[in-house]
């Protein structure tokens, strides 16, 4: 491969690699070094640092464009050369033990890049097997620069996720069917829509093999999902009753005025008579009055996907149990009942922990005009 650069009379200077932004908003490939720990020498110069990305022709931040998208970033330190720069054409190898294709990213690699509708990908997603019902939980957490008044329109970046593995053998979900793997896992590894984890059998739960793709027309998980002695081809959709049963009144996306904690829940149908849900934090600080002196967060994080329970207890009437199933306290609970025209869950007992009626939503987000 043919390299051009330049020799001038700085001293060498290392550059760590980091993550690639373009300066248009979304994010494309990532930035890595080649052999970051060997620098070439010479009687003349040094060779400090190789950075490659996946956006040809563009090196932002870079002293040269290279061919095949490699970018240059490089100081040198005279040793026999005069004091005016004196371009060379160098001929370097790469290593052998570099891979001539793109390696595999980092663990955690979706962190800093831009998502797109993060509700679309947060929550369950399900397949039936022999015995069980099998799936992932996806709990993600995003962020957003400065104090927001609204997140519509607003560009949220990846910043963690927590993704459960769950076996159910009943309508409902339970405590300790699933085990919990963080995105910055040393298993798992998640590059835009391809997850791939391994686990092998441990102590507190069987062995566990991902490898799923996710397509954002057919909304689904495509791939294989092995969890104990299930193992198999899967394609994993919201949870869904079977083809006939009545469809549920409560299904849908609600949305309540609150500052940022609790104020959206997806409700879903695990059967005739049976309901699940997850509930996000969509926060918007700068929305809200602040006393003097007081400045707004310069960062603000959204949660999106925590579980929730949701039991129908009559046509008109549910019980909402946020936040359920987590370790730490507490959940909270909520009492409602369906408006005739099925547009909104009013609370309905003065016990409940949140007072504020819920509105359903268009489509999937509360990121969105209300019905």
């Amino acid at each position: 491969m043919l390299l051009a650069t330049t020799i001038c009379r700085h001293p060498v200077q290392r550059y760590p690699a980091t993550r690639y932004t373009p300066i248009s908003p979304r994010k494309i490939g990532v930035i890595w070094t080649a052999n970051p720990d060997r620098v070439l020498e010479s009687r003349t110069w040094l060779f400090a640092n190789l950075l490659k990305t996946r956006l040809l022709g563009h090196c932002y931040g870079f002293d040269e464009l290279l061919r095949f998208g490699w970018c240059l970033k490089v100081r040198a330190s005279k040793t026999m050369l005069g004091s005016r720069l004196v371009p060379l054409i160098l001929f370097i190898f790469l290593p052998s033990r570099v891979p001539a294709q793109q390696p595999q990213p980092a663990r955690g690699a979706m962190r800093g890049f831009v998502i797109d509708h993060p509700e679309r990908l947060s929550g369950s997603w399900e397949v039936k097997g022999d015995h069980a019902i099998y799936g992932l939980h996806i709990q993600l957490t995003t962020r957003v620069d400065g104090a927001p008044i609204t997140l519509i329109g607003v560009q949220q970046i990846f910043h963690s996720a927590l993704i459960e593995v769950y076996e159910r053998t009943g309508p409902t979900r339970k405590v300790g069917d699933g085990s919990w793997i963080s995105d910055q896992s040393a298993q798992l590894l998640w590059t835009g829509r391809h997850l791939v984890f391994k686990q092998a059998t441990t102590q507190i739960g069987p062995e566990v093999q991902l490898d799923l793709i996710f397509d954002p027309v057919s909304t689904s998980w495509s791939g294989r999902f092995r969890r104990g002695t299930f193992d198999r081809a899967v394609t994993l959709l919201r949870p869904h009753p079977e083809i006939g049963a009545a469809r549920s009144p409560f299904v849908g996306t609600w949305s309540r005025p609150a500052p940022g904690n609790n104020n959206c829940i997806h409700i879903v149908q695990t059967g005739s008579e049976s309901l699940a849900a997850w509930s996000d934090d969509l926060a918007t600080p700068g929305a809200s009055r602040y006393a003097n002196g007081i400045q707004p967060p310069v960062e603000t994080f959204e949660r999106y996907g925590s579980i929730a329970l949701v039991e129908a207890v009559s046509p008109r009437a549910v019980l909402i149990e946020l936040k359920a199933l987590t370790a730490g306290c507490c959940s909270i609970t909520y009492a409602g009942k369906l408006t005739p025209d099925r547009k909104e869950i009013q609370s309905g007992q003065s016990g409940s922990a949140i007072r504020d009626n819920w509105t359903r939503m268009r489509g999937d987000s509360c990121v969105a005009a209300q019905r």
